[in-house]
C-alpha cells in the first residue's frame, strides 16, 4: 500500500508540471464583475487584450456583474482550478465586501490563489464650480465649523469608506447620502444639493478639465500623473499617511496548481511591463503595480484588516 501511495503520489507530482508545460491550450476566460463599458470594464479589457498576447491564446472577457461584484466573484471562486478562468478582482471584491458584510458568498483569501497585483488608482474629491471652498483644508474647516452640515453622495462601499476614513482621520463629520448610481449623484451635485463627490479619477478629473467641478485631492499618497497639478490628501489637509486607492489584481480559483499559477504570473507581468498598455493604464489614471502571489496574499491581507477597522469604528458593518 505504502509503494502504491508513493507512486500516485509521483504520477500527480510529474502530472502537474506537465500540465504547466501545455497550459494555457485554449482560450481563457476573463470575469470582470462589473458592467460593460465602466472604467473597471475598460481597464480590464486593456490587461486581458496584452495578456492574450503574451499568452498566444484568446483572452474572452466575460462581464459578471451584480451585488456589489459578488456575483462574478462567487462564479470564479467555483469555477474548476485548471487555469482557465481568472478573475479581475478589485478592491471592492477582495477587501470592501468582507470589512462590510458579516456574511459572504466567497472568503477573499481562502476562495482564490493571488497571481499579481495590476495597479492603483486613485479617488479625486470633488466640489461644485461654484462652492466656496478652493482647497481641501477649506472643507475641512467648514465641516469642522458645522458638523453634519456638508453631504457626500455615497455609491458604493468603496466610497463611503474612503470618505469615513477622511472624517476619522480629519476629526470632522460629512455626512453620507446614498445614491443607486453615479449618474442619479452626479445629478444631485450639479444641482448644488450634495456638497461633496468621492470619483475614481478615470472619471472624475474630465469634470475638473471640463470645469464642471473643482478637484480638492487626491487619495493616494503621491499625485496622479493623470493631474499632476491637484495635491494629495495629505497635502492639503495636513493629514500625514493618508493613502487611498482602488485597486485591480488578478487571482485564480483556490486549488489551482501552483506551477499554472506561476506560468500566468510571469506572462501577466510581462503583459504589465509593455510600453502599450503602460501607456493605455496611465491615460486611466492607474499605476501599474506589479507583485508577487506572496506580495499580492501580503496587501490583500493588509487591505482586510484596515478596511474592516474603518467599517467597524462608522457602524458600516451589515449583518445579511
Amino acid at each position: 500500500m505504502t509503494r502504491l501511495l508513493w507512486a500516485l503520489g509521483l504520477v500527480l507530482a510529474l502530472a502537474l508540471p506537465a500540465a504547466a508545460q501545455t497550459y494555457p491550450d485554449k482560450p481563457l476566460r476573463f470575469v470582470i464583475p462589473f458592467p460593460a463599458g465602466g472604467a473597471t470594464d475598460v481597464v480590464g479589457r486593456h490587461v486581458a487584450q496584452e495578456l492574450s498576447q503574451v499568452l498566444g491564446q484568446p483572452v474572452v472577457v466575460d462581464n459578471k456583474p451584480g451585488a456589489s461584484a459578488i456575483i462574478g466573484a462567487q462564479a470564479v471562486a467555483t469555477a474548476p482550478p485548471d487555469g482557465y478562468t481568472v478573475l479581475f478582482a478589485t478592491s471592492s471584491v477582495l477587501a470592501i465586501n468582507a470589512a462590510t458584510r458579516t456574511k459572504l458568498s466567497y472568503d477573499p483569501v481562502k476562495s482564490f490563489a493571488p497571481v499579481t497585483l495590476v495597479g492603483l488608482t486613485p479617488m479625486i474629491i470633488l466640489v461644485g464650480p461654484n462652492s466656496p471652498y478652493n482647497t481641501l483644508g477649506d472643507l475641512v474647516a467648514a465641516a469642522k465649523a458645522k458638523p453634519g452640515g456638508l453631504r457626500y453622495a455615497t455609491v458604493s462601499d468603496t466610497i463611503r469608506l474612503a470618505a469615513e476614513m477622511l472624517n476619522e482621520r480629519a476629526g470632522i463629520k460629512i455626512e453620507s447620502v446614498p445614491y443607486r448610481g453615479a449618474a442619479e449623484a452626479y445629478g444631485d451635485f450639479y444641482a448644488g444639493r450634495i456638497d461633496v463627490m468621492f470619483d475614481p479619477i478615470p472619471t472624475g478629473y474630465p469634470i475638473v478639465t471640463s470645469k464642471r467641478a473643482k478637484g480638492l485631492a487626491v487619495t493616494t499618497a503621491k499625485r496622479s500623473q493623470m493631474a499632476p497639478e491637484v495635491p494629495t490628501v495629505a497635502e492639503a489637509a495636513n493629514l500625514p499617511g493618508f493613502d487611498v486607492s482602488i485597486w485591480y489584481s488578478l487571482v485564480l480559483p483556490a486549488g489551482t496548481p501552483q506551477a499554472i499559477v506561476d506560468k500566468l504570473h510571469q506572462a501577466a507581468v510581462k503583459a504589465l511591463e509593455s510600453p502599450d498598455l503602460k501607456a493605455k493604464l496611465s491615460s486611466l489614471g492607474v499605476e501599474p503595480r506589479p507583485s508577487s502571489p506572496q506580495e499580492l496574499a501580503a496587501f490583500v491581507d493588509g487591505e482586510l484588516k484596515r478596511w474592516s477597522a474603518v467599517a467597524r469604528a462608522a457602524n458600516l458593518v451589515q449583518a445579511e
